[in-house]
């Protein structure tokens, strides 16, 4: 059986999976709007103007994922949209089909002694994170509201490993 890959959004994280997945299979990625569509097709062209994926067939039409063997969600982070798609996705999709969503990856430093941020928006924020992104969460013992060298050479660190995976 031959894989065929969906993706539901249009943004920079969907046009660079759609990129890097075109060479190995069929690949169809899907906009909520015309304007998206356009955009993606932008994004996929390149800064050089050179398609960086021919193969990738941009549509509005959400049937156009219905044949996928693998669909992966990346629109924008906002638990509606994303509440709105499943359930439009849940009719469309084969029984088989594997549906999967992007975690997008997240520092967040902060000082175990800040005094302005409250710990209920603490807690929240940490709830969040763990629900949305592959967060890389650090406390800094003895460091009230604001920065120390300590954090920003573990940010250093972070964003070397994010950047070398692109």
């Amino acid at each position: 059986m031959e894989e065929r890959l969906g993706i539901a959004g249009s943004g920079e994280i969907a046009c660079g999976l759609a990129a890097v997945a075109a060479p190995h299979g069929e690949v169809v990625l899907w906009a909520r709007s015309e304007v998206s569509g356009a955009r993606a097709r932008k994004r996929l062209r390149g800064a050089g103007g050179h398609d960086m994926a021919p193969d990738v067939r941009v549509t509005t039409h959400l049937d156009a994922l219905a044949d996928a063997s693998f669909v992966v969600e990346a629109v924008i982070e906002d638990h509606e949209v994303k509440a709105g798609l499943y359930r439009e996705l849940h009719d469309r999709l084969a029984a088989d089909a594997v549906l999967a969503t992007t975690r997008p990856r997240v520092f967040w430093g902060r000082g175990a002694d800040d005094p302005v941020i409250p710990q209920r928006a603490l807690l929240q924020t940490e709830h969040f994170l763990a629900g949305h992104s592959t967060p890389d969460v650090r406390t800094y013992p003895h460091l009230a509201h604001g920065i120390s060298e300590r954090e920003v050479g573990h940010l250093e660190v972070f964003l070397e490993r994010v950047l070398a995976s692109y």
